[in-house]
């Protein structure tokens, strides 16, 4: 998560204005009971935060809060974490037990656990986790270091961190180092507190040395960790060992971690290709077998964004200047679009069943039952509108501003 992200605001104007036809037509209704049957869903609407509970009922409103965004479900679907005035809050999934966790944060993440969360504050010093029930218990780790990124490991405690040593020369020639930490608890008796044990040093051989990397993640094997390189240029996305090495470059890209998607496996990898910044540039959907096995599966002449995993190994993804939604097999094969979802579709997301998507269009969150080609349901706003109250602040610098539509979703989280 990152913490300025006001250009939300801008992304959902620009993701409703597809064109002058559809910005005339009403706003539709939403219609909560049509998301009976799936997996909570928080989102954040005129600032306000609230939840889905998937039983069909109208939405739940955390109590008190009128000026929110960058929402998130713990992995265990039992707390939702959000952004206000730059601070990190907690509440639970039925929307009590409301507390703050830290201030003015820049970058935090769930632990895979959903019992605690990594922290990285304005100042960037150190590395902090917080219990996510009860925020009196922290810890702070690289104190001495200006954290830049981090990302978790798919399950257990262990935590990819980059970070530049505070007392090393300053300027761009001050590379940063990468570490893995081991941060448990709290776990009962045994480890009441969090109980981290000492950062261990990765090393990563690369040609930017006086690079900054960025994570874009774990492989859900814990076998890879897709991170950028040089990304003040745009980024050369590559992955590496979690034991260090060499990092093998697959492709330059923009810095968006939704547009680097390993699936469930960890197997396969989609990427966003290009670095062009300007809205609608022509970008191709990357599938990547292996470190040097990566083939266009889509765009390439034409705009593309969005990638997203099913459960079963299905994929989908935006593409056209029409921004339509389109689904295809595991291997890329028999492409489809879904006329259903309309056009201005962003930040597409699978459900647990491997056959719903929900998307964002025109302010709202959309339901839509993929799974019959032959006799395609409509597409159903079941949450919305989305969007922050007051000015917004400006983009933050890793985040093309001209690419604002697709921060819609940080807006709404599927519990997992």
């Amino acid at each position: 998560m990152t913490a300025r992200l006001g250009a939300c605001v801008v992304a959902l104007a620009l993701a409703v204005a597809v064109s002058t036809t559809a910005a005339a037509e009403p706003a539709p209704r939403t219609d909560p009971p049509a998301y009976r049957d799936q997996p909570p869903l928080a989102f954040v609407s005129d600032g306000r935060v609230l939840i889905l509970d998937g039983r069909g009922n109208a939405p739940i409103r955390v109590p008190g809060v009128d000026d929110a965004c960058c929402v998130a479900f713990s992995p265990d679907s039992y707390y939702v974490a959000f952004e206000r005035g730059g601070d990190l809050w907690v509440a639970e999934h039925d929307g009590t037990e409301l507390h703050r966790v830290a201030r003015s944060v820049a970058r935090w993440e769930w632990a895979p656990d959903g019992q605690a969360l990594a922290v990285v504050r304005e100042h960037r010093t150190g590395i902090e986790f917080v219990g996510a029930d009860d925020a009196r218990i922290r810890a702070t780790l690289l104190a001495d270091h200006r954290v830049l990124d981090m990302s978790w490991a798919g399950y257990g405690r262990r935590i990819a961190v980059s970070a530049v040593p505070i007392s090393g020369r300053p300027g761009a020639g001050a590379g940063a180092e990468l570490f893995m930490l081991e941060v448990p608890g709290p776990y009962g008796n045994d480890c009441p507190a969090l109980c981290p044990e000492a950062p261990v040093p990765v090393p990563v051989s690369h040609r930017e040395t006086g690079s900054r990397p960025l994570l874009a993640g774990w492989s859900p094997n814990i076998q890879a960790i897709a991170l950028w390189t040089a990304p003040a240029d745009g980024g050369t996305l590559g992955v590496v060992s979690p034991h260090g090495g060499d990092v093998t470059p697959i492709a330059g890209t923009l810095v968006r971690r939704s547009w680097v998607q390993w699936s469930r496996n960890g197997d396969r990898l989609l990427v966003v290709e290009g670095t062009a910044r300007e809205a609608g540039a022509p970008r191709a959907l990357l599938l990547c077998t292996g470190p040097s096995s990566c083939r266009p599966v889509a765009g390439g002449d034409e705009a593309v964004a969005d990638p997203a995993w099913s459960r079963s190994g299905a994929m989908a993804y935006v593409g056209t200047e029409r921004r339509q939604l389109w689904v295809a097999n595991p291997d890329g094969a028999e492409a489809r679009g879904l006329e259903a979802a309309g056009d201005g579709v962003a930040a597409p997301r699978w459900l647990p069943d491997g056959r719903h998507l929900v998307f964002v269009r025109d302010r709202r969150v959309w339901l839509l039952d993929a799974g019959n080609a032959a006799r395609p349901a409509a597409a159903v706003p079941v949450a919305g509108p989305l969007g922050r109250d007051g000015a917004a602040p400006g983009p933050p610098t890793h985040e093309p501003p001209d690419l604002s539509p697709d921060l819609a979703e940080h807006l709404y989280s599927v519990a997992p």
